[in-house]
């Protein structure tokens, strides 16, 4: 009996340091601070249809927001994303959204963050001749942020 492997995405164990190489390609840091990175103009190789570009950063939360149960009055964290086209989001290596559409605007709801330093890994897939993202994260205590 032969067993079946689930797909491995190209970034798994991948260190997320500038410079380092993933699949033949290598991470890049990229800083824009209005929030919305036109990915047409970071001067990316292989910008064909139906190409895919990963974003890897990391968000520091005061406190743990895994467990509502232990203290009812934490903050709900959200993602709110817009691509046009496929996007994906893991946070902790723990895939938390898979939204592919033409115009996707999707939100991850309530975050499941650690005390501490979280990854969160997006995976953007390119469906139309436009390729701009962009996120921002709102909080049901806006302090929290």
């Amino acid at each position: 009996i032969a067993s079946v492997q689930p797909a491995t995405e190209p970034w798994h164990e991948s260190n997320f340091r500038a410079g380092s190489a993933v699949a033949g390609m290598e991470w890049r840091t990229v800083f824009q601070e209005s929030g919305v990175f036109d990915v047409t103009k970071l001067n990316l190789p292989g910008l064909a249809q139906k190409a895919e570009v990963y974003l890897s950063f990391w968000l520091q939360s005061p406190r743990s927001l895994e467990d509502l149960l232990l203290e009812p009055n934490l903050p709900q964290v959200d993602l709110h994303l817009s691509q046009p086209g496929a996007v994906r989001v893991w946070l902790n290596d723990q895939q938390i959204l898979d939204e592919r559409g033409a115009d996707t605007m999707a939100t991850a709801s309530a975050l499941k963050l650690r005390a501490g330093w979280n990854h969160f890994l997006i995976k953007l897939t390119r469906a139309n001749d436009r390729w701009a993202f962009a996120a921002n994260f709102t909080a049901s205590q806006p302090d929290f942020l």
